[in-house]
């Protein structure tokens, strides 16, 4: 079950409840949404989101590296004499 889906289109369906056409779109949006089985197009899109969802995370992990690596390097810099830059300053300058 796809629950982003689920939920987009269980939401439409509480807004359209009282238009009876389409309410009765949206039901039928979501039986379908609901089945188990998915069509080549929709395996294909799952695919692709959870391939960007790996790279998201690979890019996340790898921003906290270089950020952990940049304080290492500015403490070393600085050598603790209080004159560090707060990483935030740093990035935009």
């Amino acid at each position: 079950m796809r629950r982003g889906h689920n939920g987009l289109l269980a939401l439409v369906g509480e807004k359209l409840k009282g238009d009876s056409c389409g309410g009765a779109v949206v039901e039928r949006l979501i039986g379908v949404m609901e089945s188990p089985e998915m069509t080549p197009l929709e395996a294909s899109l799952t695919r692709e989101v959870e391939e960007m969802r790996r790279e998201q995370e690979r890019l996340i992990q790898e921003r906290k590296e270089l950020r952990e690596r940049f304080e290492l390097l500015k403490g070393m810099i600085s050598g603790g004499s209080g004159k560090e830059l707060s990483a935030e300053k740093a990035e935009t300058e």
